[in-house]
């Protein structure tokens, strides 16, 4: 006799496809991750004219997540600070992507959740999920090419709102969980 699958079992097992399926985060982000390197910063003004200027930058961060010093894992970062007449900011989406063959950018890490401003000065700060180095040994250092990308929107003091995208310069970097290198 065949027993009726009951929503429990079905929801338990669900769960356990997701949690294989999920990417292999190895931390979560940290604003208070020691900073060991800057990599690939791009730093570059916004601005309405006669309404507001504002500064935001893209780049990628070695960090350090268990305080010995030394860089362990990789994040991405998006940040974005008023110069003057800046109501608000929001960064929409902050993704660390890796470079594959031909020019393909593949996005291994992201943070998709609206991140607002307050306050003024108005300024936000941003970041990825942090990913660890791929295990050394028994794996070699492998370096690969990263890139961050961010979707900034600025709502200016006359009610206006505009929206960017912009990427980090490229940067090397050792290779991360997700990568598929691991």
């Amino acid at each position: 006799m065949r027993r009726p699958v009951t929503v429990l079992a079905a929801l338990a097992a669900l769960t356990l496809v997701l949690l294989l399926a999920a990417p292999a985060f190895a931390t979560t982000p940290d604003p208070d991750h020691h900073v060991i390197a800057v990599k690939g910063r791009n730093l570059f003004a916004l601005s309405d004219p006669g309404v507001g200027r504002a500064v935001c930058s893209a780049q990628g961060e070695l960090v350090d997540t268990n305080a010995n010093g030394l860089a362990d894992a990789l994040r991405g970062r998006a940040a974005c600070v008023e110069d003057f007449g800046v109501d608000r900011f929001r960064i929409y989406s902050i993704r660390l992507q890796v470079l594959r063959a031909q020019e393909t950018w593949d996005t291994i890490a992201v943070d998709d959740t609206d991140f607002v401003s307050s306050g003024q000065p108005s300024r936000v700060t941003d970041y990825t999920p942090t990913l660890s180095y791929c295990p050394h040994p028994p794996f070699p250092l492998v370096t690969l090419t990263y890139r961050i990308q961010a979707l900034y929107g600025v709502r200016w003091i006359d009610g206006t709102l505009t929206v960017h995208s912009r990427t980090s310069f490229r940067f090397d970097a050792r290779a991360v969980v997700n990568t598929g290198v691991c």
